[in-house]
């Protein structure tokens, strides 16, 4: 039994780790202004490559391991058959990402743009465009309300 809240453990921690290394993914694309379907296809990937699991034996899924680091194993190892068996794992879950995006998409609930950032016409006015809007309209009011001086043209 304590071998099995080991695993358990283990796999909760890297999950958490995980969660931090799908937010780094999405970071990696920090120069998308506004999120389309590029950037979400983009997303799903990370997500399918960080969180697949994959047997650890082929003859038994009883335990599972991260499927990038089985596959990275299995590559050093030189087992084709272990690759093409992850490979597998990887391929139904990306369609399954595939088609949870597609699915989002057609539904109109992916969002269209980053948290924050606003077109330039709806953007806030920041404190000091309103100070100096203020001190403007303070000088026109100013000018208007003094009486009209005339000026003798220069000769």
């Amino acid at each position: 039994m304590e071998s099995l809240s080991e695993y358990t453990n283990v796999w909760a921690l890297y999950l958490a780790a995980g969660l931090i290394g799908l937010w780094c993914w999405g970071r990696m694309a920090f120069w998308v202004k506004s999120y389309g379907l590029g950037y979400h296809l983009f997303s799903a990937l990370g997500a399918v490559l960080i969180f697949t699991p994959v047997p650890v034996d082929m003859a038994s899924s009883e335990y599972l391991a991260p499927g990038f680091l089985a596959a990275v194993v299995a590559f050093i190892s030189h087992d084709q058959s272990l690759l093409s068996y992850y490979g597998v794992w990887y391929l139904i879950t990306f369609v399954i990402a595939l088609v949870t995006v597609m699915a989002f998409t057609a539904a109109g609930q992916l969002p269209s743009q980053k948290a924050g950032h606003r077109p330039s016409a709806a953007r806030k006015t920041s404190r000091r465009q309103k100070e100096a809007s203020a001190r403007a309209e303070q000088r026109a009011s100013a000018g208007s309300s003094r009486p009209a001086s005339r000026k003798e043209p220069r000769l």
